[in-house]
């Protein structure tokens, strides 16, 4: 019996040592990565309120992506990430969820626009008032619009224009993984915790600590939600919307065979030549 015992606990010993020395990914890598360059501060003035709710809005900046010698031009916003985040606090809280938030992942342009208005921001106020949650709003995923001195159309891209450029300057040197968009639209997201985190425990005066948190984006963002979840164990749910490619490669072929083509939305990917989208 102690010998059975014995070797079960080897096993068990084994499995947790494999477990436990996975090498970490280019996107472990990037997200834990110091960047001194992380910060975040409150926008008073753009306090708010509402029927039930108590309205912030933070001023992030998240990270420092690639050298500011691969962008050009005033209006290139892509080397010095920032994002305004919008937290809603209930009047009413509920202590089954009095450690958890909600985090929208949403687009914009970098500006200093408002946004504690539409859609995405109505949801989070929905969740916050049903559930009596925190919920916020983590803006400019990705930064744009960007300018990038390695561009020889010298244009402005935003979105997809920004991701099917950085796949095609890893493709040509897979050493750089950086290029990847995903990888800083990811850090963001961690970021933003860390930042929400902070500001409600502070402003709650200590009396709530949020450590959990229920990711949702669209598209781009609903992608962001899936690879945030890996990196950080705070993430206890996501909602990815308009999310359908998992399986890159294999959903690709079935795009192509339901089409016959490719669909108008890959047309930056298309117009940069890659591979993976060329038949």
């Amino acid at each position: 019996m102690k010998n059975v015992i014995l070797f079960w606990y080897f096993v068990l010993i084994g499995f947790i040592t494999c477990v436990s020395t996975q090498p970490p990914t280019a996107l472990d890598d990037y997200v834990n990565k110091v960047d001194l360059s992380y910060s975040w501060y409150e926008i008073s003035e753009k306090r708010f309120s509402g029927p039930g709710y108590q309205g912030f809005t933070l001023n992030m900046t998240s990270q420092t992506w690639l050298k500011s010698a691969d962008f050009i031009g005033q209006n290139s916003n892509c080397h010095i990430w920032w994002h305004q985040v919008v937290i809603v606090i209930p009047i009413i809280l509920n202590p089954k969820y009095a450690t958890t938030s909600t985090l929208y992942i949403k687009d914009g342009y970098n500006d200093n626009g408002n946004y504690s208005n539409g859609d995405q921001f109505n949801s989070i106020v929905n969740f916050s008032l049903k559930l009596g949650i925190v919920g916020a709003l983590l803006n400019q995923i990705p930064n744009a619009p960007c300018i990038f001195s390695a561009d020889p159309q010298r244009k402005q891209r935003t979105e997809d224009g920004i991701l099917a450029f950085g796949w095609a300057q890893y493709l040509q040197n897979t050493s750089q993984p950086e290029w990847l968009l995903r990888l800083p639209m990811v850090k963001s997201v961690v970021r933003a915790m860390d930042a929400i985190t902070a500001f409600v425990y502070e402003v709650s005066k200590t009396e709530l600590s949020i450590n959990q948190y229920i990711t949702m984006g669209e598209s781009k963002r609903g992608w962001t939600t899936w690879l945030t979840s890996p990196v950080d164990k705070r993430i206890i749910g996501t909602i990815p919307i308009v999310m359908s490619v998992l399986n890159f490669q294999k959903n690709l072929h079935h795009y192509w065979r339901s089409f016959n083509g490719w669909s108008f939305e890959f047309e930056d990917y298309y117009n940069e030549s890659m591979g993976i989208i060329h038949k």
